[in-house]
């Protein structure tokens, strides 16, 4: 079944805590990526990965996936990968931050 869980950002400098966020644990995956070029966070959650603004106030895209399992940047910040247990894909970060599903 889903669990509670929390997202939260530390400032590196100080050690505080500057956001943070609640979500329900999918059981098809765990994942979590930052893209310090765009300053978005992504985040598998039930039907898809959502990306947030860094302050985890603003829902930017959902990527609908049917078993999302996984989430990546790419090193150079304009790709990013989903992983699915069906499908995954990867695709450039500027189209994803475009993309706005029905969950978003």
């Amino acid at each position: 079944g889903l669990k509670d869980a929390r997202v939260q950002v530390y400032a590196l400098c100080n050690g505080d805590l500057v956001a943070e966020r609640g979500y329900s644990l999918y059981a098809s995956g765990k994942s979590i990526a930052w893209c310090p070029h765009y300053d978005v966070i992504a985040n598998v959650e039930q039907g898809g990965v959502r990306i947030y603004d860094s302050s985890l106030s603003r829902l930017i895209a959902f990527l609908p996936a049917e078993y999302p399992c996984h989430v990546a940047f790419s090193s150079c910040g304009k790709h990013m990968g989903v992983g699915d247990w069906g499908k995954g894909f990867v695709l450039p970060v500027e189209e994803a931050l475009k993309i706005v599903g029905e969950d978003a």
